[in-house]
């Protein structure tokens, strides 16, 4: 007799496990062309330093949130094999970060943050950006402003398969259809089936990671926006980090927190993440 196990095995067959990179953060000032949050970039003096383009952030210099250095990185597939990524943010006292929640079809226009690939690096440090170039701080003690209140370097730890999850619209809806051929049964929604919750826990969590299935501490942006439906890669998913120390108040506060204790994630198209695209990206940050 079929039971829930034939419903998960059906539905990981319609959306199959992906490549994941988990990357761990460990508090310290990274080197220019390291893998890491926050602090210098590397960035060529040739270049524009990026700055918001609209409304509240226009003509802002944008804040590095992430950098990735994918040659001295493990490789996993679809993502690049050399040169540096990097995620810029806004930083304004508005707890926004530089993300749109006025229109999910904004959440790509980059207007508050920006991707930036370089594909060919630069060794000859005399030509790029130091720390007495940055418009702007590399993090801040206000959680209004930024996510990060230190910086960190990126560890990362051995490649990895992640299975869905019902944090992603496409998995749920698979449940379903799943569940309504197997068990005979309609059900309308996941959260319907018995047992759906204990499968939250089939990824082991990160603070921070690209490829796999992304997370969210509300609802999946894509579900209800037919126009970012396309968009089915993490291209890097950074969550909240509780601190080690000791507060007033008898807790622990936070070194990476969005908002509430939220998640921010940046979604791409897998054929543009192969072609080294990075154009079209969409930022979405919710919390609690």
């Amino acid at each position: 007799m079929p039971d829930i196990n034939d419903v998960i095995k059906k539905a990981d067959s319609l959306v199959p496990p992906l490549p994941i990179l988990r990357l761990r953060p460990v508090a310290g000032k990274g080197g220019i062309f390291d893998s890491k949050l926050g602090g210098t970039p590397y960035f060529p003096k040739s270049m524009e330093y990026p700055r918001g383009t609209d409304g509240s952030y226009k003509d802002k210099p944008l804040r590095l949130l992430v950098q990735l250095n994918f040659e001295k990185l493990p490789h996993i597939e679809d993502f690049p094999r050399q040169g540096i990524l990097q995620i810029f943010l806004a930083c304004e006292n508005d707890c926004l970060y530089g993300f749109d929640f006025n229109s999910a079809d904004e959440q790509t226009d980059q207007n508050g943050f920006r991707v930036i690939y370089h594909k060919d690096i630069i060794t000859d440090t005399s030509l790029l950006i130091s720390d007495d170039d940055i418009p702007c701080d590399s993090f801040s003690s206000d959680e209004y402003d930024f996510p990060l209140k230190k910086e960190f370097i990126l560890c990362a730890e051995e490649p990895d398969k992640c299975p869905a999850t019902p944090n992603d619209y496409r998995f749920g809806n698979a449940l379903v259809s799943s569940y309504s051929e197997i068990m005979g049964q309609e059900v309308s929604n996941y959260w319907n089936i018995d047992g759906y919750d204990t499968l939250y826990d089939r990824c082991p969590e990160s603070v921070a990671f690209i490829g796999g299935y992304p997370r969210f501490t509300q609802s999946d942006p894509r579900e209800d926006c037919p126009s970012l439906e396309g968009f089915d890669r993490v291209l890097f998913e950074l969550g909240s980090l509780q601190g080690e120390e000791i507060t007033s108040w008898g807790g622990h506060d936070f070194d990476i927190i969005w908002g509430d204790v939220g998640i921010g994630v940046f979604l791409i198209p897998a054929e543009k993440l192969r072609a080294c695209d990075f154009s079209e990206v969409v930022y979405n940050y919710d919390c609690g």
